[in-house]
């Protein structure tokens, strides 16, 4: 694939994330109507019975090679969102994503250097590093990691790393498998891996206590207007993550990771926009020091850009 159009394609795919975050951080700056704690339940659900549904279409058998990447890129996926989750110890994810996101593409290019899983392309190299940079601008601060010290950095470290197989194992496997199967197998391992959890008590009980109170959360009427956005925002993210790994497929899975900073930039946009125009329910940090810092991000970003398009 073009390096243009595969620049295009991905930071569509990472637009379409931010917007998702931004949806989810509005329902959960809602104190009125803060977001169901079953919602993620739901995200999940839904998103494995899409899988079941396209399975007769496109679910096509794969060999013993091809089955193993796909195993381990759903897996990893699941021990990296679990060890997110298990530092956060049941905060906000939006808080902390930026970083593990600034992170994994760090180690997504050093393990695809190092192990040849990809061919990348010495006048993209100082681009990618750029982009890189770009990223971490826009996720390390102060209060950031002090959140993270704070949540076991180690964590948040192997969170980047499970995330970021999963990226290679995810390119090692669309290099000889049909992109839709090998998506597919993917997302299914992830989800049986996902099953594992139910079988401790102390998850099945909570499930079942937070999904008894989905039902009687909102009211009638504010319950029509929660539920569209609510889905609008998984919808989105999981268009998001379908171009991702489309993108992964068709070029470089280096070069699709560094684009990270495209999400970062739209969020740092779209977060200001909203504070501005909903100043008691959209609450941001906006000191001169943070602003300064993403303005310089966006340049870094806007270069890196630069240079990789001038040298395609």
């Amino acid at each position: 694939m073009p390096t243009l159009a595969l620049i295009i394609l991905t930071s569509g795919a990472y637009g379409l994330n931010a917007l998702a975050m931004l949806i989810d951080k509005w329902l959960l700056s809602d104190k009125d109507d803060p977001l169901p704690s079953g919602a993620y339940v739901l995200m999940v659900c839904g998103l494995g019975a899409l899988v079941l549904i396209g399975a007769p279409w496109w679910l096509t058998s794969l060999n013993t090679r091809e089955m193993f990447l796909a195993a381990w890129a759903g897996l990893s996926f699941v021990l990296g969102l679990w060890t997110m989750y298990t530092a956060l110890n049941g905060a906000s994810p939006l808080r902390v994503s930026p970083m593990i996101g600034a992170l994994s593409p760090i180690l997504v290019t050093s393990l695809a250097y190092l192990f040849s899983v990809e061919q990348i392309s010495e006048n993209l190299v100082p681009g990618i590093i750029i982009l890189i940079i770009a990223s971490a601008a826009f996720a390390f601060d102060a209060r950031t990691i002090s959140f993270c010290v704070r949540c076991k950095f180690q964590y948040l470290i192997f969170a980047a790393m499970s995330f970021g197989l999963s990226t290679l194992f995810l390119k090692l496997l669309f290099n000889s498998a049909p992109f839709l199967s090998g998506f597919l197998w993917s997302r299914l391992f992830a989800a049986v891996g996902a099953a594992f959890f139910l079988f401790s008590p102390v998850v099945r009980k909570w499930l079942a206590k937070k999904m008894r109170r989905v039902p009687n959360h909102l009211q009638k009427s504010k319950r029509r207007k929660f539920m569209p956005i609510f889905f609008l925002g998984q919808g989105l993210g999981a268009a998001s993550f379908v171009l991702v790994s489309l993108a992964i497929s068709l070029g470089s899975a280096s070069l699709v990771n560094s684009l990270q900073g495209v999400q970062y930039a739209i969020l740092f946009t779209g977060s200001l926009i909203l504070a501005k125009i909903f100043p008691k329910r959209w609450q941001e940090h906006t000191d001169i020091a943070s602003i300064v810092q993403k303005v310089v991000g966006l340049i870094i970003l806007a270069v890196g850009l630069w240079i990789i398009v001038t040298n395609i």
